[in-house]
């Protein structure tokens, strides 16, 4: 267990545990407090039925004609209201430290939200594309908040393991014989409940962990999937299987609930039955059963509020067994994190501008995992204020060496160059500042026209003015003014509302609203028509004729009006030159054009 609870410590970072270890010394001060007020219920129980006691006792006296009372019953009234000033304090305190809890708890799990999308937003895409989007809904969701709470139930264990010992020192104190029975009995069903439930209860954690990960795959894949789920009357089979996800969740939730309510019951009959015992023994012992009356209730007031504590301990150890798997998950992330954080402080930061050539040199490519070359030696220069046209099957590789220029996939150092300065391996990405790029396929968030523009920018940071200047470009104007909304016009998740082409362009105009000195279009303009997509890849070259513009398309007569082609086939580039020399005197540019004509 100290090995688990060092573990779980080891997810704060300095100042949390600085504001941990203030929190612990403030629930170690309220426990006392605790003690100290049921402890003062003895005496003052003893007193009240027997006042002569103040005189006979040094310490009360003492008080007593130090403070100057005039008779006993002020006294006694003085000696309530200070114990009542106790518990009120404590009572407080308890306030305000389940609040600092709460707030502190809070403040985790922002800290882990924000470094468990920084880890994914830092990953390397080759990896990023092998993971399941749901797992990583679950994983930025749910295993951070498990893992929070888990941290937050430290001081809830903290709280009842205190409240637990001191209250046994005080009962141990008034009482030996009947405390070291009771601390037997405590032990005996907390060493049967945690030794023939611990097994249960890992599993019960490895299974809550698997069916938690396929149900945030299964329900990302229905919203997904919708259309087709709907286009061949799946409904039934899709709609079954989630409600079995469901019900295996809560079986194990009510698995976790009887476990947990388990020892509550078996230690109140406990406690009862110890009272009871209690009475019996100094009725057997021939004792005066009134005057241990007082000592009875201070040991029943001290046990029935050790009970809850017990419980706390077990169903705290409970929930944070159940959370491991996902408190596990959470560490590997910081981990793994920790460790791009230093390799990225360790890359040397450039300052290069692109006022001549990108140079890639003797580029060769293989995919983790695979056995075959996905591009083989590679030579290219890209001069600035040039137009660039990449054609070939598909596979060919053009895909491959775009996501390398733009940083996405790792290369060797020294691999390609900004005019004169050769590029590590780590500093590829800082091509992506000077680079625009429409992918194949356009992510529209579910908003305004505007804010799938403007990407990444908030409501206060948009531009309208350069927004419409993108629009226009990408030969949106008429559409954008036939809209009541305008460019606030909401276009829907996953841009629902709009058409395929219209998506297109607005990923065309999002390329265009960001500063860039090289406009890449991997096959941007696939939705559109023949006369549309020509209308608009002649009115971009023209118009950005201070860019570099590399396209990428199967329609090869889209190409016509770019500086050079360049020819991909099975991973090499093929052949490079003009539209017209390739048309002219090339067989596999001619095959290609021949296909897509």
């Amino acid at each position: 267990m100290l090995r688990g609870l060092r573990y779980l410590l080891s997810i704060f970072n300095m100042r949390e545990k600085i504001v941990a270890s203030t929190l612990m010394g403030f629930i170690f001060i309220l426990t006392l407090l605790e003690t100290a007020g049921i402890g003062a219920l003895f005496p003052y129980i003893k007193l009240l039925s027997d006042p002569s006691i103040i005189e006979k006792n040094s310490k009360f006296s003492s008080l007593y004609h130090h403070m100057s009372f005039q008779s006993e019953r002020n006294f006694l009234i003085f000696l309530g209201l200070l114990i009542f000033s106790v518990i009120l304090v404590k009572s407080v305190g308890t306030i305000v430290s389940t609040y600092c809890q709460f707030k502190f708890r809070n403040a985790i799990k922002i800290r882990l939200s924000r470094l468990g999308i920084m880890h994914y937003m830092m990953m390397p895409y080759i990896k990023l594309t092998d993971i399941n989007t749901g797992l990583i809904s679950k994983h930025l969701l749910l295993e951070i908040a498990n893992t929070s709470t888990a941290l937050g139930q430290i001081f809830q264990l903290s709280s009842a393991l205190l409240t637990t010992a001191f209250l046994f020192s005080l009962v141990l104190f008034i009482n030996a014989k009947v405390t070291v029975s009771l601390i037997l009995a405590f032990i005996t069903i907390c060493f049967v409940l945690v030794g023939g439930t611990k097994k249960l209860i890992s599993k019960m954690g490895v299974q809550s962990a698997k069916i938690s990960k396929e149900l945030y795959q299964f329900s990302q894949q229905i919203v997904l999937g919708i259309k087709d789920v709907r286009c061949f009357n799946a409904e039934n089979y899709f709609s079954e299987k989630f409600v079995h996800y469901i019900t295996e969740t809560g079986k194990i939730d009510a698995r976790e609930d009887i476990i947990s309510a388990s020892p509550a019951i078996i230690l109140n009959l406990t406690v009862f039955s110890g009272v009871l015992f209690s009475i019996l023994y100094f009725l057997i012992e021939k004792k005066d059963i009134v005057s241990v009356l007082p000592l009875l209730g201070v040991i029943a007031l001290s046990v029935q509020r050790i009970t809850p504590s017990i419980n706390m301990i077990y169903t705290t150890t409970v929930k944070i067994r159940r959370q491991w798997p996902g408190v596990c998950i959470v560490k590997d992330t910081l981990i793994e994190l920790d460790k791009m954080m230093r390799k990225n402080k360790d890359r040397e930061e450039i300052n290069v501008t692109f006022s001549r050539v990108i140079q890639v040199k003797n580029l060769t490519y293989r995919y983790p995992r695979s056995h075959q070359l996905s591009l083989i030696d590679i030579n290219l220069a890209l001069f600035k204020n040039h137009s660039y046209g990449f054609v070939g099957h598909s596979g060919s590789g053009k895909s491959t060496f775009l996501n390398i220029l733009i940083g996405l996939l790792s290369v060797d150092n020294d691999v390609i160059s900004i005019d004169d300065y050769s590029l590590k391996s780590n500093q590829v990405e800082f091509l992506r500042r000077i680079i625009s790029y429409v992918p194949q396929k356009i992510f529209l968030m579910d908003g305004t026209i505007a804010e799938n523009i403007a990407f990444g920018k908030s409501k206060e940071e948009i531009d309208e003015e350069k927004v419409y200047e993108s629009l226009r470009l990408a030969q949106l104007g008429d559409f954008i003014n036939s809209l009541p909304g305008g460019i606030h016009t909401p276009i829907g998740e996953d841009g629902v509302k709009i058409s395929g082409g219209q998506r297109q362009r607005i990923g065309i105009a999002r390329a265009l609203y960001k500063p860039f000195d090289i406009l890449i279009l991997d096959e941007a303009t696939n939705a559109l028509d023949a006369k549309t997509e020509h209308f608009l890849i002649t009115s971009l070259l023209h118009t950005l004729k201070n860019k570099t513009i590399i396209m990428v398309t199967h329609r090869v007569s889209s190409l016509e009006f770019c500086d050079e082609i360049v020819v991909f086939d099975n991973g090499r580039i093929q052949v490079q030159g003009t539209y017209s020399n390739l048309l002219e005197n090339n067989v596999h540019f001619q095959e290609l054009s021949r296909i897509t004509a």
